[in-house]
Formats: C-alpha cells, structure tokens, sequence
C-alpha cells in the first residue's frame, strides 16, 4: 500500500513541473462526424450553386418549391456539382469510404443514384435531374 501515496505524489509533482494542462475535450465538444458531413455538403453545394445557378422544382402540386442545382448529372459528369450529390448520396445511404466523394460520376456512383432512387419511389434511372436532386435535398 506504500506506493500508491509514492504514485499519487509523483504524478502530482509531474504536474506541477510540467504545468497544469486543460482537461481533454468532452465527447459533446467535439464536432461529430455527422456535423462534419453537413458542413462538407455545404461547401460542395455552393460550389455547385455558383457553378451552374439553381431552378425551382416542385415534384408535385402537394409538395412545396425548392431550388436545385440548373444541372443534370449523369455517368460522366465531374465537378463541384458531383461532389454534391455524391455527399447526399454518402449521408443517405452511408458513405461506401472517403474516396468516394471525388467528383466524377463513375459507375459507383450510379449505383447509388440508382439504390436511392429506388428508395425514393422515383424512377431509377441513374441521373440526377431535378425530382432526384429534389428528394436527395429534402429526405433526411
């Protein structure tokens, strides 16, 4: 029982030599990797915004207007517009790794349009127009 007053003392007297630090972060105080998500995916929608401008679309007379990307993406495409999608594709149906958000739609990236699409009850044709970047911009 004698060393544990010999450990407590020496751990005291290394914080007292070396200095008192603050106390690690609180899990709570730390951004998660879901806030993270969400500010990526509003710096790739600017990106994309000020790249191609926005359209409204309104998916149905019940559903109110939302402006969406003034582009159409398909197996092809590259650019800020891309990463968009690919990032609401990533927080929809969970992000297949860190390279997936490249910004260039390849067949991968189909595939996903295509599994959301299917999800959304749209027709799963693998391009992103307008009711597909509606639903990804809307469905949480």
């Amino acid at each position: 029982m004698r060393y544990r007053p010999a450990l407590a003392s020496a751990a005291l007297g290394s914080l007292l030599v070396g200095g008192l630090t603050a106390a690690p972060a609180q899990a709570a105080d730390q951004p998660t990797t879901e806030h993270a998500a969400a500010r990526a995916a509003a710096s790739y929608r600017s990106a994309c915004v000020n790249q191609v401008g926005t359209r409204s679309y309104r998916p149905s007379s019940d559903l109110g207007y939302l402006n969406v990307p003034n582009i159409n993406l398909s197996q092809g495409s590259t650019g800020a517009c891309v990463r968009y999608a690919q990032s609401l594709l990533a927080s929809h149906l969970g992000a297949p790794g860190p390279s997936f958000i490249d910004g260039i739609f390849g067949p991968n990236t189909k595939s996903y349009v295509k599994t959301f699409q299917r999800n959304a009850d749209i027709d799963a044709d693998g391009i992103v127009g307008p009711k597909t970047w509606y639903w990804l911009m809307t469905i949480n």
